[in-house]
């Protein structure tokens, strides 16, 4: 049981040392993709986090111009892989 617990612990220390490594030999682009996929998360999980999204009628594509300026009201499905969208009560 000793052994498998250091092999364990062996093997955390190594995948962080790689880690490490990557880290510190990487170049600016690759940062600057990882600072800006970052930040589109952080703005999904915002997203998710609010439930209501209010949209401006300049921000709305031409075709839905039909729809009032109202709030929506989002739905998730399939545990946040599909969005459903409505107009809120």
């Amino acid at each position: 049981m000793v052994g498998r617990v250091l092999l364990k612990i062996a093997c955390m220390l190594t995948c962080r040392i790689r880690g490490l490594v990557v880290l510190m030999c990487r170049g600016d682009q690759a940062k600057d993709a990882e600072l800006l996929v970052l930040r589109h998360e952080d703005a999904v999980l915002l997203h998710r986090r609010s439930g209501q999204v209010r949209y401006e009628p300049a921000a709305r594509p031409a075709t839905v111009t039909d729809l009032d300026t109202g709030r929506i009201r989002r739905r998730l499905v399939l545990n946040g892989l599909i969005n459903e969208y409505a107009p809120a009560a």
